[in-house]
């Protein structure tokens, strides 16, 4: 949830109120109403920096309301049989499935590491679907500033991004720092 706290600063609410616009060009009751979204992908990817780039098709779907999402593609390496790939976070556990032909059992990860690294994944598909924000009820999203001297650097270093998880993942916090647009810091 998108929410302004106690003694925030003016340039924080108007960037909570810019973040809203964006990220909900419908409306907060329109992004309400979205449960989930299915994107479709064409590209091409690589398993290596070294290796040749090979066409593919996918599909994902993503969760608004739990953390949820499934990303399936058919990868075309030319003369041998498409593989299939599904790279995944559902019901609290992370997977990647490669199966040759869709058919065959090539490569199997889960486990937590899976389980940590594809949750890290959908938290990136929030970028495609911001209704997450509202409609995900174990999720907490805190802004932080820890020192002003933060948002003067933060245009050199990254930002730090702190994710709590409950010891089942049912249950996240996730702090963001704020960092002021370049347009609205003071001169120093």
């Amino acid at each position: 949830m998108l929410s302004a706290n106690e003694g925030q600063t003016v340039e924080t609410l108007k960037l909570l109120a810019r973040l809203r616009a964006f990220c909900f060009p419908g409306g907060e009751d329109a992004a309400r109403r979205i449960r989930a979204i299915r994107t479709t992908e064409t590209g091409e990817i690589r398993m290596s920096p070294e290796a040749r780039w090979i066409p593919f098709t996918a599909e994902q779907f993503t969760d608004s309301t739990r953390s949820s999402y499934r990303w399936d593609a058919r990868i075309h390496p030319g003369k041998i049989a498409s593989a299939v790939v599904t790279d995944a976070y559902e019901e609290g556990r992370g997977r990647l499935v490669i199966k040759l032909g869709g058919v065959l059992p090539v490569k199997k990860v889960t486990g937590p590491d899976a389980d940590k690294g594809e949750l890290q994944r959908y938290f990136s598909s929030i970028a495609f679907c911001p209704p997450v924000l509202l409609n995900h009820s174990s999720l907490d999203w805190t802004a932080v500033i820890r020192s002003p001297c933060e948002s003067a650097t933060a245009k050199t270093q990254p930002a730090p991004l702190s994710i709590s998880t409950s010891a089942t993942m049912a249950a996240c916090s996730v702090a963001v720092p704020i960092v002021q647009p370049r347009s609205e810091r003071k001169p120093s």
